[in-house]
């Protein structure tokens, strides 16, 4: 015969196993045997005639656990909860626990360490109650959870109000203390192989070329910029970068070799080009080797503009002509770049520039192709 066990636990947990058949006639049973000093009766349970109980949970309490058999009941071994007025904390500098009382109830006070008088923060001891027998474990506990027979009353009670000629107490602290040096060894090792192992994976990951160009332009750029200084930081705790971020690295170390190329070509133009002609009506003859679209001066309308080499030396910014390329579109921009044009514009010097071999164009006229 199959009879179904309901557990009423926190959570919804319904644990199911065979059990023996019941007996023909209800009998009682005690359910443990419990400890010399509990204050608790052993319980009994009638068995009653099996029946499947319903698959529901009522729970009286944070720690009931009844399961229900038929008409009966009988307890997992937990017999009360309750918070305590012990409190227990730890002092780090001398590596000393301390238990103490306080009928506050606060679920953390402030206490000074019995050693060196340092302040501790102690938290207060829940204990849960239950058959297991209080051991050394519990009298050495430093933490705020007591769960055995005692309720709480021996937990940590080493580390309460005794002298310091207490063999006990003494052998407890050393124990404790090599524990905790021994705790701390271990996690001094874990992390210097963690260190170790991050340590090699950067120095592989570094053999790569483009790596190589990325490591080498963030430890050498005076760049402005707070995505590069990012980088940099984690370069410097020796931390990878993912795939997109040594992209960005190598576009931002693209664009400054490009920059600095057209800074060098700037000055070699300069040193070797001649003064740019200033007045009215000069005629200009050169190769147009950029083009540019920009706003308009009034709403909606765009401007293009040429930058053209002159054969004499200089280099001229000016309006395209209309002349050139009656329409301007995205597709017509790149044919005019190459081009040998000839025009006639008004030239003035440029402003906010120290190179006295490029000057600004303004009505361009009489332009035409010379191929």
């Amino acid at each position: 015969m199959r009879t179904t066990y309901t557990a009423r636990m926190p959570g919804g947990m319904f644990p199911e196993f065979e059990p023996t058949t019941a007996p023909a006639a209800p009998q009682s049973v005690p359910l443990f045997d419990l400890p010399a000093g509990v204050g608790s009766a052993a319980k009994t349970v009638d068995y009653g005639t099996p029946t499947a109980p319903a698959r529901s949970a009522v729970t009286s309490g944070l720690f009931d656990t009844t399961l229900t058999v038929g008409n009966g009941s009988f307890g997992f071994g937990i017999t009360d909860t309750q918070d305590t007025f012990h409190y227990l904390g730890v002092c780090t500098p001398c590596t000393r626990p301390i238990r103490t009382d306080n009928t506050t109830g606060a679920r953390r006070i402030a206490a000074s360490c019995p050693e060196c008088g340092n302040g501790i923060t102690c938290e207060r001891l829940v204990a849960v109650t239950t058959v297991d027998v209080c051991d050394a474990r519990c009298m050495n506990a430093t933490g705020p959870s007591c769960s055995c027979a005692c309720g709480g009353a021996n937990h940590g009670g080493t580390w309460g109000v005794r002298t310091r000629t207490d063999l006990q107490f003494v052998s407890a602290l050393e124990n404790y203390r090599a524990q905790v040096t021994r705790t701390q060894a271990k996690k001094a090792a874990k992390a210097q192989r963690e260190a170790d192992r991050r340590k090699a994976a950067f120095a592989e990951w570094a053999t790569d070329n483009e790596v190589q160009t990325v490591l080498s332009f963030l430890r050498s750029t005076d760049i402005n910029n707070s995505f590069l200084d990012d980088m940099s930081a984690l370069i410097e705790q020796g931390r990878m970068l993912t795939d997109r971020q040594v992209a960005g690295v190598a576009k931002f170390a693209e664009n400054a070799r490009k920059a600095d190329a057209r800074r060098a070509e700037a000055q070699k133009r300069q040193a070797e080009g001649k003064p740019a002609p200033v007045g009215k009506a000069v005629a200009v003859e050169g190769v147009i080797v950029n083009v540019k679209t920009t706003d308009g001066y009034t709403y909606g309308s765009v401007t293009t503009r040429m930058l053209v080499d002159c054969v004499d030396g200089y280099r001229v910014y000016v309006t395209v002509p209309r002349s050139l390329t009656p329409v301007i579109t995205v597709d017509t921009l790149p044919a005019l770049r190459g081009r040998k044009v000839r025009f006639v514009a008004d030239l003035e010097p440029a402003r906010n520039s120290d190179d006295s071999s490029f000057t600004y164009g303004k009505r361009p006229r009489k332009a035409q192709f010379v191929d």
